[in-house]
This record gives structure tokens, sequence and C-alpha cells, in this order.
């Protein structure tokens, strides 16, 4: 009697092992969603969403990320009109605007309790 299907032992054991490397590869090696997960660090521009702005409540630091340990790439007078792009919720619960400062090319953070109306309503992600 001939065998309709003639599949060896060796034949299941590659076929486990090809679906388990396309398993492996789909769940933990696309870099592009890998990525959209992680939250911005220091250094992060964030896109232009919001066609609003508003002033600095104070004399503040622009910062190079949403978080207060970020390095200052600029600072603002008490006043200052800013164009913001959006906001991010960081990981310890404070909202930052990323901004431009009206006339001027320099964009940086603001923590949005610095800004006279909240900041953008507008979320980064």
């Amino acid at each position: 009697m001939e065998r309709l299907h003639s599949w060896s032992g060796r034949r299941y054991v590659a076929l486990a092992a090809v679906v388990a490397a396309l398993f492996v590869a789909n769940t933990f090696a696309v870099p592009g969603a890998a990525r959209a997960a992680e939250p911005p660090g220091c250094g992060w521009t964030a896109p232009n969403l919001d066609d609003g702005g508003g002033q600095t409540l104070a004399a503040v630091p622009l910062q190079s990320g949403p978080h207060s340990t970020c390095n200052p790439v600029g600072s603002v007078k008490a006043g200052t009109k800013v164009w913001y792009n959006c906001d991010y919720i960081n990981d310890v619960g404070d909202s930052w605007t990323y901004v431009r400062v009206a006339n001027s090319q320099n964009y940086g953070w603001i923590w949005d309790e610095r800004l006279n109306n909240g900041g953008s309503i507008y979320s980064c992600w």
C-alpha cells in the first residue's frame, strides 16, 4: 500500500523549525514597531501637529527633551510668544509641549505648567 503523505521525522522537525523562526522574526524583530513604543528621550524633536500657541508665564529654559533632566538648548523670557507643535506626557506624568519661539527658528520643550494656556492639546503620539 502506498502512503499518501510520506513525511519523515526529519521533515517534521524542519517544518517546526521554520514555523518557530517565522514566529520569532515576526514577534521580536520588527524594528519600527519596537521603536514606536519607546518614549522619547532627550534630543527628541516632535512633529508640528498644532497651529496654536501661547506665552510663557516666567523665564523658562527650552529643554532638549520632555523631562527636567534633559539639557537646556536655550531659554526664553516671561511673556514670550511660542508656537506649539504637540504635547507629550513623560514617564513621571508631567506634560510638556514642543514649541518654536515666535519670530525665530529656536525649538525646545517647555513644561506645560509654564505656559499660559496649558500647552498643546495635540498629542505627539
